[in-house]
Parts: C-alpha cells; sequence; structure tokens
C-alpha cells in the first residue's frame, strides 16, 4: 500500500538480541546452580545438625530415667548397660532400664548397623522391649527379645552415623576407688560366717552340724529363709562376718522371730502380753556389740588414708527398745550406723571401709507364762539367737556404676559437596575413638552429658 512501510529485524539486530539473551540465561542459570548448590548445602547442614541434636536428646530423655522403679517393684540391676566398640569401628551402643508402669518395665538399647555394602554408613537403630530380667545388648541386637514382648521394633531414628560413643562416669571417681561416693550402695551378702563362745576361740556350743530343729549354725543367719535360725547358748556369742569386697558399713537389718512356734503378740516389750507360745521358746529382744575390726580410713581431713581406724567395740545397740510399740523385729529391725559421728572417740563410719565385722550378742529376752498361759513377766534366756541379718552399704571394687553418661555422635551429609576434599584439622576424638576424614561430605558432631538421676540419687 502506498505511504505504509513494513519494517523488519534486521541480521544484526537478531544477532545482538540472541547474544544478549544468552548472557541473561546464562546468568539467571549460574545463579540458578549457585542457589541450588546453597539450597542442598544447606538442607545437609540442617539435617546432621538437628539429626546429631535431636538423637542425643531422644537417648538422653532415656538416660535419666534408667534405673526408676515403680511403686513395689523391686530393685532394676544393670539400670545402664555400655557396649563400648573400641577404637577401630563404629559405634557404641547402651540400653537402659526403667519402670514406664508398675506393670511395664522396659529395657530401651540405641544401637547401628551397617546399611549398606560401603561400611561407612551406618544407621542408628531404638528398640524397646518390656523384660522382666534385661536382656545383654548382644542378646538385644540377635533378635532374642520376643515378638510378645516387644513395644517398638528396631527401628531407624537416624542415618549416616559414623560414630556413637558413650562414656560412664561417677565424678572423679575411678573403678576400684574406695572413697564415699564412688562404691555401689546395696545390701550385701557375706561370703561366709562363723560364730564362737564369748568367752573363747571355740565353736559355739550350740553350733553343730546335724542342724537339729533348724538351729545352731551360723550359716542359717544368711540362708535368706526366716524359718531357720543361729542359736547359741553360752553365756556370751559372738559371730565373725566375711564379705566378699571391702565396704562402707551403713546399717544393718535383723530379724527375729518369737513366733516362729505360733501366737501372736501385744502390748510393749516391757508390758508385754501374748497369745502362747509367742516368745517362749524364741528371744524377742537381743543387746548386740558391734565391732569393726580392722577398719581403714578411705577419706578425712582427721585421719590419714589407709590407717586402721578401729579394732574394737563401736557402739551397743539393744532392739526393740523396750519402751517401744510391740514391734519385736518380725519384719527386721535397722540398726543405723553412726555417720558423721566419731563413735567412739577418733572413729567415723562414713570414713572408713571394712571386709568383716563382728557381732557380739551380750543379752536376749524371751516371755514367760504361767499355767493359764499368761504373761507373768520376762526372763533372760541363756541362749541367743538371730534368724536372718542383711547388711546395707557402700561396696567397693569392680565396674563403677556410672551416674553420668556423656553421649557423642558424628552424623555426615548424604552428599557430597564441593570440589575439593575436606579434611578434619585435627584428628576429632569422640570418648575413646579419634576419627579422621579427607573427601567432600559435611559432617557435624553434637556431645553432652546428662545425669542418671535415680542411679545419682540412690547414691548419695
Amino acid at each position: 500500500m502506498p505511504g505504509h512501510h513494513k519494517n523488519g529485524f534486521s541480521l544484526v539486530e537478531m544477532l545482538i538480541a540472541l547474544a544478549v539473551s544468552a548472557i541473561i540465561i546464562a546468568a539467571a542459570f549460574g545463579s540458578y546452580a549457585m542457589i541450588a548448590r546453597n539450597f542442598d548445602f544447606q538442607k545437609d547442614m540442617k539435617y546432621i545438625a538437628q539429626s546429631a541434636r535431636a538423637v542425643v536428646d531422644m537417648i538422653n530423655s532415656d538416660i535419666r530415667l534408667a534405673g526408676y522403679t515403680a511403686v513395689d517393684n523391686g530393685a532394676i540391676t544393670n539400670a545402664v548397660m555400655l557396649s563400648d566398640s573400641g577404637t577401630a569401628a563404629c559405634c557404641d551402643a547402651i540400653s537402659v532400664v526403667y519402670d514406664q508402669t508398675p506393670t511395664e518395665r522396659r529395657q530401651v538399647t540405641y544401637y547401628t548397623k551397617q546399611y549398606t555394602s560401603d561400611d561407612t554408613r551406618f544407621r542408628l537403630y531404638k528398640h524397646i522391649c518390656q523384660v522382666s530380667t534385661p536382656y545383654t545388648i548382644a542378646q538385644i541386637q540377635a533378635g532374642q527379645c520376643p515378638a510378645t514382648a516387644t513395644l517398638l521394633a528396631e527401628n531407624p531414628i537416624a542415618d549416616y552415623v559414623e560414630d556413637l560413643q558413650f562414656s560412664g562416669s561417677r565424678g572423679n571417681c575411678n573403678s576400684g576407688d574406695e572413697t564415699y561416693g564412688c562404691g555401689v550402695k546395696k545390701w550385701i551378702t557375706p561370703t561366709s560366717v562363723r560364730s564362737f563362745s564369748h568367752s573363747s576361740n571355740n565353736l559355739c556350743e550350740s553350733e553343730d552340724n546335724n542342724h537339729i530343729n533348724a538351729s545352731g549354725s551360723a550359716d542359717f543367719m544368711i540362708d535368706g529363709n526366716k524359718n531357720t535360725f543361729w542359736r547359741c547358748g553360752s553365756a556370751g556369742a559372738r559371730a565373725e562376718f566375711i564379705f566378699p569386697n571391702k565396704f562402707r558399713l551403713e546399717k544393718i537389718k535383723v530379724d527375729l522371730f518369737p513366733d516362729l512356734d505360733g501366737g501372736t503378740n501385744g502390748g510393749t516389750a516391757s508390758t508385754a502380753s501374748a497369745t502362747y507360745p509367742f516368745g517362749k521358746d524364741h528371744s524377742f529382744y537381743q543387746e548386740f556389740n558391734i565391732y569393726l575390726d580392722g577398719s581403714v580410713c578411705t577419706w578425712s581431713t582427721t585421719c590419714t588414708p589407709n590407717q586402721t581406724m578401729h579394732s574394737g567395740n563401736l557402739f551397743t545397740k539393744s532392739f526393740p527398745n523396750p519402751s517401744d510399740a510391740a514391734i519385736f523385729c518380725l519384719d527386721g529391725c535397722i540398726i543405723d550406723m553412726p555417720q558423721n559421728t566419731a563413735v567412739p572417740s577418733g572413729f567415723n563410719v562414713q570414713q572408713s571401709v571394712i571386709n568383716k565385722l563382728e557381732l557380739h550378742i551380750n543379752s536376749a529376752l524371751h516371755l514367760q507364762y504361767n499355767n493359764s498361759n499368761n504373761v507373768t513377766g520376762q526372763t533372760q534366756a541363756n541362749y541367743k539367737e538371730v534368724n536372718e541379718i542383711e547388711f546395707y552399704g557402700e561396696e567397693y571394687g569392680g565396674t563403677i556404676s556410672a551416674t553420668e553418661i556423656e553421649t557423642s555422635i558424628l552424623i555426615r551429609s548424604p552428599n557430597e559437596h564441593g570440589n575439593v576434599d575436606r579434611s578434619v584439622g585435627s584428628p576429632l576424638t569422640l570418648g575413646n575413638r579419634t576419627n579422621t576424614w579427607s573427601d567432600k561430605h559435611l559432617r557435624d558432631s553434637f556431645t553432652t552429658a546428662t545425669v542418671v538421676r535415680n542411679l545419682y540419687y540412690s547414691s548419695q
């Protein structure tokens, strides 16, 4: 049409436009690649950091509960079990036991397993089993918790775990330390006991090998059977107890059973009334002298460590007190050792350890009945007897019962990042294992410690 011009882009203009577009696209692609790499980098950093912290927090929450027992449930032995992998391979394992409810005792175990043929990739697993007697960690890992008792089957909670280390400690205590607070508080059973007449080293004349009427042998004091008893008919009687390890004595529990032949008690020990034959042939009252021969100072500002502190009578204890209600030690009389008090002068039970003691019985009482089977008074028995005796204290030797657990974990990224290998500046030591690497993976470690509260408080 006349007067109308149709103009297009020239070749030069097209080339210039293409060049500019290519530059813009290249810049955008470069920015995207950089942003994508940074996103992946930050995602992996977030993964390993959050995983490390979350895993340790999860483990610590179970560690804090270790040893907790519900009302009336029996004590837990091996509340914390550690499996050391050594210095060459991943990883340690831990198992803790506590009561979730009065009818559910849990064993929670954390351990790692190789995930693929790549021996650098491990997964961390959690397993929960309902138990009455805890399994070893090796048994849990081998699948010996039955399906009916499995509360949580082997469940992965973290991946790419390169190291997991657990270190148990008890303050500044080392294994075998005979220092207050470094042992394990428990009821301790003697390895042997023998009895003598009070005035000589001859065997108590009522002690015999025939165990007539389940009486006589001193072993009956520690056989766990309250229907058997040790009896010594001499004017005085003493028993020597030998223990498996040194310990710091805190209390003694004594069982007397004046009702062993029947009858019931009433009144008080000083104004006793009872149903025949309660207390007729078995004593309800004893007076003890407790001897700690060869007790040794363990720590003090007033004695020298390893100094023999005492080799004579510690103190005299009568039970039940004649003015007390008629408990008669049917459920055990507790004799508390004096703590933080010099009894006698210069002696402190809390500062000494023993591995033997002697018990001297000075007198015993039983009830006297008239022809109508009414209690008319008390008379001194010419025999002394004990059904059961138990000893409680802080035992030393062997493995320390840890009250604090340090948990360390090292996790790497699933992906490699960058073009050059990353080498740890100096070897990273977690627990008893040293870690080194030189590759393109990211890594993060997290270490914290937690107190096993129930075990810590019970040790105080």
